[in-house]
């Protein structure tokens, strides 16, 4: 500023005191800033401003006068797409211990907003079958285990497949978990109209709408589906299978005599094809009316 001055004259400067104030956020689990969020993480004096917006990251620094007044608000949650980890306010400090008010500036100072993370996170940790193999038409069961390790209590939707890549769903079932629990889910299948003769891999998956670890898949062992009659497995029927009836002829299962009786010492629940708890004329009549059939006919 120049000035002419050709009289007696005098100059007077007014100034201000400010004071700088500084906004910054903290995520007390990681403890580090957050710097993954994309979008308003704090309004002041009504506007909005992304953690991006000045450099460097993390804080936003204001010259304000003295005895001045502003006001803030830290946005909370702040979720990071697609919605499988999000933070929470905690608690300010600083210059202010709300989430949300106003500060008078008197001296420099910052106001810090501090987070916690919290998650979506299911997983499938185990998946336990009854049985290697199965006749065609009978049912097979699987255990299937699930548990809640993240932050929200959650509605979990776990599908088991017989073959995953092929879509083969052995059904679905809903179930709802709160955190940090584990629950464990029956599943029958029923292999009526299955193709005989295959190995069948069991996938079970449970699904949330958001997860921070989308791998919630587990692969059990392989239940095969045998034709019916085929005690050895081995593609037909004759005189091997025929035999091992005949071995267990005049046994009985579990439970058959009174609650809680064992079952016979050489009982074996293969060869009840009738599943009525006891092997007689009956099983032998029914394997009798297919020997000599197979695989291929």
């Amino acid at each position: 500023m120049l000035f002419i001055i050709n009289e007696p004259s005098s100059v007077a400067w007014d100034w201000k005191t400010q004071y700088a104030i500084t906004f910054s956020q903290f995520d007390m689990t990681s403890g580090k800033s957050i710097t993954d969020f994309d979008g308003t993480i704090v309004t002041v004096d009504g506007s909005d401003y992304n953690i991006f917006d000045v450099w460097p990251y993390n804080t936003i620094p204001f010259w304000w006068d003295n005895g001045s007044t502003h006001s803030f608000a830290f946005q909370s949650p702040l979720i990071i797409p697609p919605g499988a980890r999000q933070y929470n306010w905690a608690s300010t400090i600083g210059l202010s211990t709300s989430q949300s008010g106003s500060i008078n500036v008197n001296g420099p100072g910052t106001v810090t907003g501090n987070y916690v993370t919290y998650v979506h996170d299911v997983a499938v940790t185990g998946a336990i079958s009854n049985c290697t193999w199965v006749y065609q038409g009978w049912p097979a069961s699987v255990n299937v285990t699930i548990e809640n390790s993240g932050d929200f209590n959650e509605t979990v939707g776990v599908t088991l497949y017989y073959n995953f890549t092929g879509g083969g769903v052995v059904s679905t079932q809903s179930v709802s978990l709160l955190v940090g629990e584990n629950l464990t889910l029956t599943f029958t299948w029923n292999t009526t109209g299955i193709p005989r003769g295959y190995n069948y891999t069991m996938t079970a998956v449970a699904s949330i709408p958001a997860n921070v670890n989308p791998q919630n898949t587990l692969v059990d062992g392989n239940i095969t589906v045998r034709m019916m009659f085929d005690v050895n497995g081995d593609g037909k029927i004759d005189g091997r299978d025929i035999t091992a009836v005949a071995r267990a002829f005049g046994s009985y299962g579990p439970n058959f005599l009174y609650p809680g009786s064992p079952p016979s010492r050489w009982w074996n629940p293969d060869v009840d094809f009738n599943r009525d708890g006891k092997i007689d004329g009956r099983d032998i009549t029914m394997i009798a009316k297919h020997f000599g059939e197979s695989m291929t006919t």
